[in-house]
């Protein structure tokens, strides 16, 4: 009797493809520093909350480094500063 292997493959979860930004929209966070002066009027405040709010940032998507430049994600970037903004304001209650 000839022994035979059955080769099964592992179930894997499929890819989960998300939309990756235009590389027009990515800005260097003192391009997108000045653009916004009226919310991060220097960009030690603008890195400042990049590091307060990094892994939200991250996960949003807003923040990316290529070529081992830290970019932002324009539209993605303001509207996520926007959902902490928001919930930092009804946090004070004010």
């Amino acid at each position: 009797m000839m022994n035979t292997t059955t080769v099964t493959r592992k179930r894997t979860r499929p890819r989960r493809v998300t939309a990756l930004p235009s590389l027009e929209k990515l800005q260097q966070l003192e391009t997108f520093q000045t653009a916004n002066a009226h919310i991060f009027p220097s960009v030690p405040s603008l890195r400042w909350f990049y590091r307060q709010h990094r892994a939200e940032l991250l996960k949003a998507g807003a923040i990316v480094e290529l070529a081992g430049r830290l970019l932002v994600d324009a539209p993605v970037f303001a509207e996520t500063a926007m959902v902490i903004g928001r919930r930092a304001a009804a946090k004070r209650g004010d």
